[in-house]
């Protein structure tokens, strides 16, 4: 009996290669990256001017993660949102 895997000849074994993308494929991923990459952007901003929301599971406020209201001693369910709160 052989211990050896059944293709353990180099020569034996195929060469697999993907097919190359073409130039328009290549510039449709592309772009949807960067639409992906704007889409990203939007949330985010948004998420920021939004501010803080309120979760009715929890009946508490949640904060990103990363924010001075997150790591801030304020109540999150008496918390109530003044004009610079919403700058995180």
């Amino acid at each position: 009996m052989s211990t050896q895997p059944p293709h353990s000849d180099p020569s034996e074994l195929v060469e697999c290669q993907l097919p190359r993308k073409t130039a328009v494929e290549q510039e449709a991923a592309s772009e949807a990256m960067n639409n992906v990459s704007n889409w990203n952007n939007m949330l985010l901003n948004a998420r920021r001017k939004r501010g803080p929301c309120f979760d009715p599971a929890t009946g508490m406020y949640q904060f990103p993660r990363n924010s001075v209201l997150y790591y801030s001693v304020t109540d999150p369910v008496r918390w109530r949102p003044t004009a610079g709160d919403h700058q995180f």
